[in-house]
């Protein structure tokens, strides 16, 4: 029998104790850990529909200047005014969502291929579960922006409101990803003091909800595909309250009529208007029914 001297016999006694160490670590854990995975917005993994997003909650800030590299869209009661309604190639886009209103809207992108006016819906709200949100935010008070990015494939898409009954109130517009750009008129920003006015085929929008009183230069923009007459009338009431017969707004009678001349598509007319300071501003189609079906906003003096 071979016989160890101590120095040997410590030494022995150490490496059996390290390795009695890490043969308790390597199975201390016998499961493997899976690796970290991400699914990006508007894709989708794992070959299912994709989940629909969390409401963007990223801090707002006041209106301010267009932000370079990204799609002005505004909203307003009730509609959905996009600054661009394509964009050429699938993949990130991003998005800078302005509330122009006087009351809360939200913000949401759907991926739909019908029509603009048919999304499903259960109590006057969009059914969410029965469509593919790809992006949102959270409700943005009146004066508010944020941002949105997200990832687009190619195809028809509808921008609108998830906030109470928006998306039934009128608030929608279609944006496309790929194929031929549309030839709509573009909108224009108005000059520094001034206030715009811009009708499109689903709604009318002003540039400031809140418009300091006194004289104010009035870009009108029709964005539309035919032809329109637009009249401006101070209003104490909601924007859906004029007195209107046979689709017609009755404007013969009303205390304040600002008349804007006939624009043809793309064609715009500017005018000064003395707004006085604590009314109500109502922007309206004269066009038959477009007063009723939502060609409208409302801005206020302050």
């Amino acid at each position: 029998m071979t016989h160890l001297s101590p120095r040997l016999q410590s030494a022995a006694v150490a490496v059996a104790f390290v390795l009695a160490l890490l043969l308790a670590a390597c199975g201390g854990n016998d499961k493997a850990t899976p690796a970290s995975s991400a699914t990006a917005v508007g894709s989708t993994g794992g070959g299912g529909a994709a989940k629909a997003p969390a409401a963007v909650t990223a801090q707002t800030r006041a209106i301010g200047a267009p932000q370079p590299g990204t799609v002005p869209v505004w909203l307003t009661s009730y509609a959905v005014l996009a600054w661009s309604d394509h964009v050429d190639q699938p993949g990130r886009v991003a998005f800078t969502i302005s509330n122009r209103s006087l009351q809360r809207h939200s913000f949401a992108i759907i991926r739909f291929d019908g029509d603009l006016r048919a999304l499903p819906r259960s109590s006057n709200q969009i059914a969410t579960n029965q469509v593919k949100v790809v992006g949102q935010t959270d409700a943005l008070e009146p004066g508010r922006e944020v941002d949105l990015s997200v990832n687009l494939e190619a195809g028809k898409y509808v921008l609108t409101s998830l906030f109470a009954q928006d998306y039934t109130d009128g608030m929608a517009a279609t944006f496309t990803v790929g194929g031929s750009r549309p030839s709509a008129p573009k909108p224009k920003l108005p000059a520094d003091g001034a206030l715009g006015i811009y009708v499109t085929e689903n709604g009318a929008f002003a540039s400031n909800g809140l418009v300091r009183s006194g004289k104010t230069k009035v870009t009108v923009q029709n964005l539309g595909t035919k032809a329109r007459e637009v009249v401006i009338v101070r209003w104490r009431g909601a924007d859906d309250s004029l007195p209107t017969k046979d689709g017609v707004v009755l404007v013969d009678g009303l205390q304040e009529v600002h008349p804007v001349p006939a624009l043809l598509a793309g064609e715009e007319a500017q005018m000064e208007i003395d707004l006085r300071s604590g009314f109500s501003y109502v922007v309206a189609s004269l066009v038959k029914d477009e007063y009723d079906k939502g060609i409208r906003t409302q801005f206020k003096a302050n």
